[in-house]
């Protein structure tokens, strides 16, 4: 846990510049990014069943807006990392 905290210290605090990572700084990406798309996934379902039960509840939003910020962050460790997924190089 303590490697995948300081790899995320790490990867938020870099510039966008490109850098070679060694294979365990690149696991570690590897790992964080997947780490936050499981979460954001865990997010949208939440909300998504709370929304369904009371549209004027802003809990379900709250949970919806979480798992964007989660998407966004897999996103952005995947550029520093320079790594996407295959429907991101192709899109």
């Amino acid at each position: 846990m303590k490697k995948l905290a300081l790899s995320l210290a790490i990867v938020l605090t870099l510039s966008d510049s490109a850098f070679a990572l060694d294979r365990n700084a690149m696991q570690a990406a590897n790992n964080l990014a997947h780490e936050h798309m499981t979460c954001a996934a865990h997010s949208l379902i939440v909300a998504s069943c709370l929304i369904e039960k009371d549209k004027t509840d802003p809990t379900g939003e709250r949970y919806k807006e979480l798992g964007g910020t989660f998407i966004e962050r897999e996103v952005r460790i995947g550029d520093i990392a320079g790594f996407r997924s295959k429907h991101q190089k192709h899109g």
